[in-house]
């Protein structure tokens, strides 16, 4: 059985299905929009002639006619131009970072306002002793 769907602006992933299809013998999917990974069954049954013309196909069986789908391993080169820019600034914004803590935890202005407020529930106490003092009694 043949299945000629080429020139058809078909799109999307070719059908893992097809595989499963015993009865075909020629199939023809060039010249369509179809993208993402050939699987390795469906090539070795029918090649890569049939995928012609799909830009967005890939394949890690036949590299010389479509590109290859996994994902390559960045040279060291790359890693290392990573490591140049990331590294200062990550350097950079934890002295920031740390700065930060630093000043808020040092801060003046902070220990006045600790101050006030520590000499403010002082006052509140010594008025409720005033108001409440046991040592005076009244008859009332």
């Amino acid at each position: 059985m043949e299945l000629d769907l080429s020139n058809n602006n078909l799109s999307g992933i070719i059908p893992p299905q097809l595989v499963n299809l015993k009865n075909l013998t020629e199939l023809n999917l060039s010249y369509n929009c179809l993208q993402g990974p050939i699987r390795d069954e469906i090539l070795e049954r029918f090649l890569a002639e049939p995928f012609i013309g799909n830009e967005n196909l890939c394949s890690d069986m036949f590299i010389n006619v479509f590109p290859r789908c996994s994902k390559q391993i960045p040279s060291k080169g790359v890693i290392a131009e990573i490591v140049r820019i990331v590294l200062p600034i990550s350097i950079f914004l934890g002295f920031i970072f740390i700065g930060l803590l630093l000043l808020r935890k040092y801060h003046p202005q902070r220990r006045i306002i600790q101050h006030e407020e520590s000499a403010t529930k002082n006052e509140d106490v010594l008025m409720f002793q005033r108001v409440h003092d046991p040592k005076k009694t009244s008859g009332c």
